[in-house]
């Protein structure tokens, strides 16, 4: 698979998912602006990954034109255990080379799992994505939205309730569209 096609995937994803189900409130306007980057990486060693995220950092805190990024993992991470390791070692990555409270990490994976849930629960719907990915998302875009968006701590349960509604064989469909096309 092409890494065009795979950015396109992503692309419907947060069109079709993210933003038609509202799941992030905030996600159309940089999505609209063309505010988002997306970064393929094709590497199955955790410290490669962990370095390459650590570069993107630097350039996300030295670019404002870029809202957000998603690091998008196609090989290597298929398995959900192996993607909680990475994303564990992610965060204090983070942490340790300074960059917790200007970056956090949004994780998504096609065989998401809340933990105490069954993989077949509807909710873990929420943060099904066709590729395992990191998000950065940046720390001070979070705390403007704040101001607009007086209950963001509602957004949890909020989708909890959509993700019911639609159900899981709507979602597992749209998923599987958004790859197929």
């Amino acid at each position: 698979m092409t890494n065009e096609k795979i950015i396109q995937h992503t692309k419907l994803w947060i069109e079709q998912v993210v933003i038609a189900n509202n799941f992030c409130p905030f996600a159309a306007k940089p999505y609209a602006e063309n505010k988002i980057d997306y970064l393929i990486i094709d590497s199955i060693n955790k410290h490669t990954v962990l370095r390459l995220m650590q570069d993107y950092c630097v350039v996300l805190d030295s670019n404002d034109a870029i809202e957000t990024a998603f690091l998008i993992l196609p090989i290597g991470f298929n398995h959900f255990k192996d993607y909680l390791t990475l994303l564990q070692m992610a965060n204090s990555h983070l942490k340790a080379n300074h960059w917790e409270g200007i970056f956090q990490l949004a994780s998504f994976h096609p065989h998401y799992k809340f933990a105490g849930k069954s993989s077949k629960d509807v909710t873990n719907y929420t943060n099904r994505s066709p590729y395992p990915m990191l998000h950065l998302i940046r720390e001070k875009s979070i705390e403007s939205v704040r101001r607009f968006f007086k209950n963001i701590e509602s957004i949890p349960s909020k989708n909890i309730a959509v993700i019911r509604t639609i159900g899981p064989d709507k979602m597992e469909a749209t998923l599987q569209g958004i790859i197929d096309s």
